[in-house]
Formats: structure tokens, C-alpha cells, sequence
């Protein structure tokens, strides 16, 4: 995880719970989280 992706996902009350297993599925595939134009990016 990384902190400066945090407020995104704090922010973003509509879709929260399926936004949040999309990252964590992101996550678990060793990708890596960034972010870019003020979204999460992962490669």
C-alpha cells in the first residue's frame, strides 16, 4: 500500500467496498501502486 494513494480511497464514498477489493486484488498481485493524475495507478 502506498500512504500517498490513501486519501483517494478515503475520499471516494461511492463504490468504496468494491474499489477496496480492487486494490487489494492490485495489491495482492505484487503490482505496484502509484499515483498518477490524481487517480491510483497500478503496473
Amino acid at each position: 500500500m502506498n500512504p500517498k494513494v490513501d486519501w483517494y480511497f478515503v475520499k471516494n464514498k461511492k463504490w468504496s467496498e468494491e474499489i477496496e477489493a480492487m486494490r487489494s486484488i492490485a495489491l495482492n498481485c505484487k503490482l505496484n501502486e502509484e499515483l498518477k493524475w490524481g487517480v491510483p495507478c497500478y503496473t
